[in-house]
């Protein structure tokens, strides 16, 4: 009976243990089931402070301010001239008797001729001087010649001044020869006579045999001629 009465007993011990350690267990449990759990609070890469997390700052940058744009000022013409059309409707719409008469200016044009025409009336036989060329020898007036180079344009006329010399009388002149010569201008012993250097160089470049005007002196034998005419009207 004892042995049977100590068997319940700890039967009973050990129901009541479990009993009590499953209450137990539920409890636990429970607590914690209602115990709020801890919200994991962000991370940030720049702040290791969990409880107080660092607050990124804007930069901020300065906005340029566009300056206002300034209206081109308009050009203003000093001097316009204006159109045909417009001379032509300001004519029509101005009356007749309110027009004012602009006096005319004459313009003096000076015409350029090539053998320079208005020489006759600046050169004659009595004004023109004497080149000296004239008492050289032909070995100095070649000399003289080439150290002219391209030469400069002798006396010329238009016209000759009354009746024209005989210039095929000067050695070295052929009647073509002369009249190459009248062509260029070239009619009386008076302007043979008052070639310079550079005169004879221009010539030479345009006549055939231009190198004669030199070597047989032209100046030379045309002075004597235009001399001699004046004392036989002397």
């Amino acid at each position: 009976m004892m042995l049977q009465a100590l068997v319940l007993c700890l039967i009973g011990f050990a129901l009541g243990g479990g009993i009590g350690w499953l209450v137990a267990g539920s409890d636990k449990a429970a607590k914690k089931k209602s115990k709020p759990q801890p919200v994991a609070k962000p991370f940030v890469a720049h702040n290791w402070d969990w409880e107080t997390p660092a607050k990124a700052e804007a930069e901020v940058v300065p906005v340029p301010v566009a300056e206002p744009v300034r209206a081109a000022a308009p050009v203003v013409a000093l001097f316009e001239t204006p159109s045909a059309a417009q001379v032509f409707e300001e004519q029509v719409s101005t009356p007749v008797a309110s027009r004012t008469s602009v006096p005319e200016v004459a313009v003096k044009t000076e015409v350029a001729y090539e053998d320079r025409s208005d020489r006759p009336r600046l050169a004659t036989a009595e004004s023109t001087p004497i080149s000296t060329l004239a008492v050289m020898t032909p070995d100095s007036v070649a000399a003289a010649v080439v150290q002219a180079g391209t030469g400069l344009e002798p006396m010329r006329l238009s016209t000759s001044q009354g009746m024209p010399d005989d210039l095929h009388i000067i050695s070295g002149i052929s009647p073509a020869l002369e009249k190459t010569l009248n062509v260029l201008g070239i009619y009386h012993f008076w302007q043979v006579a008052s070639w310079t250097p550079e005169n004879v160089a221009w010539l030479a470049h345009r006549i055939d045999n231009g190198d004669r005007i030199a070597r047989e002196n032209w100046m030379a034998q045309a002075a004597r001629l235009q001399q001699s005419r004046l004392a036989k009207q002397a």
